[in-house]
């Protein structure tokens, strides 16, 4: 059992040892100028930190968790911590303790959303995924990065499916990552993947999977009665009264719906859409690269 005397010590020398100042030792938060950021150093390293905590080393992350918590919380007081800073305290947290899947996990999100900074979000969630392989919050949030802040569909299936792998992964996991894969211009891959999973899959992640598979067969469908409304339009100056129109008079041979069996309509633009698919992929894709506004991550599966 360690004394109240012991830890106060502890908490000395860690200070000491990582040249920081901890937030829940001061009065009140103070304006981050780059001068006082650069002066906070970075982790000297496990070794040297078992040594400074008295081996303690799970309390003394805490409080460095708890001191992070109180940066962001600063937030409200109108003195944002810097990202860097932001890392600093997380990287000592987790060299301390390197499975504290909340320090990895919060701080992560917190760059992602609030200081959009790619880079060192993914660099904490690459550490983490490291230690903790099993968790598939780390491969999933690193498809988030890649796809709303660094805009590359691809990179994102490819992290959405590792998550997908992980034990206790949400049912949409398969379903998202087809659709990244999809926008990323690999629509045959897309499908491929999905009919190569599907048969391994079972209740709502099997369901998931199966809409959004009917989704990718429809496309084809709904571009060719794009681009016959087109030229309908061209012709008699007027959009046709309906789908079925431009396959009775010979302007496509498909039947006017779509995988799912729901009709085709034409909205004034002349974008075939259905009750199922009221947003087409190329649509979708101008959420790629644009992290604050987009809809929740669930809303990339079929409605």
């Amino acid at each position: 059992m360690r004394t109240p005397g012991l830890l106060g010590a502890a908490v000395v020398a860690l200070a000491g040892a990582t040249g920081v100042r901890l937030g829940l030792m001061e009065s009140s938060h103070r304006e981050w100028s780059d001068e006082a950021v650069d002066a906070e150093i970075a982790s000297p390293g496990r070794p040297a930190l078992m040594v400074a905590s008295f081996q303690h080393n799970l309390a003394a992350a805490d409080l460095f968790w708890l001191d992070l918590v109180q940066r962001i919380g600063s937030a409200e007081a109108g003195a944002p911590p810097p990202a860097r800073l932001l890392l600093n305290r997380a990287e000592i947290a987790t060299d301390l303790d390197p499975k504290y899947f909340t320090v990895y996990y919060a701080t992560a999100i917190n760059l992602t959303v609030y200081s959009k900074d790619a880079a060192r979000s993914d660099r904490l969630l690459l550490r983490g995924q490291e230690h903790l392989p099993n968790q598939w919050e780390f491969p999933f949030l690193l498809g988030y990065n890649a796809y709303f802040l660094d805009a590359d569909p691809g990179t994102a299936a490819d992290y959405w499916l590792a998550a997908a792998e992980r034990p206790g992964h949400p049912r949409f996991i398969v379903a998202l990552a087809s659709r990244a894969k999809y926008q990323s211009g690999d629509s045959f891959g897309a499908v491929a993947l999905l009919e190569e999973m599907i048969p391994n899959l079972s209740g709502p992640a099997r369901n998931d999977a199966e809409l959004r598979l009917k989704a990718f067969q429809s496309e084809p469908t709904l571009a060719a009665y794009d681009e016959a409304c087109q030229r309908y339009r061209d012709a008699h100056g007027r959009r046709p009264p309906d789908a079925e129109t431009l396959r009775v008079e010979g302007y496509v041979e498909l039947p006017a719906q779509d995988a799912y069996g729901a009709p085709i309509e034409l909205d004034d633009d002349c974008r075939a859409r259905t009750k199922y698919i009221p947003i087409r992929e190329d649509e979708a894709l101008r959420n790629v690269g644009r992290v604050g506004d987009e809809p929740s991550i669930e809303d990339h599966v079929v409605q």
